[in-house]
């Protein structure tokens, strides 16, 4: 395979892939959503159990 041959296929996949880029851009975001989330809840997850521990035992 050829440079040109296949810098012609990269052209034609970023002309007629447009619409996917929106998909693509929409999954990175969800995806950086998620890690803040599980880092969030990694980071305050004893914190919050120790807290809810907390209430149980009042309503005990």
């Amino acid at each position: 395979m050829s440079i040109n041959h296949w810098l012609q296929t990269v052209r034609v996949a970023v002309t007629h892939h447009e619409r996917g880029q929106g998909l693509v851009e929409y999954s990175l975001i969800i995806m950086l959503i998620a890690l803040v989330v599980v880092a969030a809840v990694s980071t305050l997850g004893n914190t919050l159990s120790d807290m809810y521990n907390i209430v149980a035992d009042i309503f005990r």
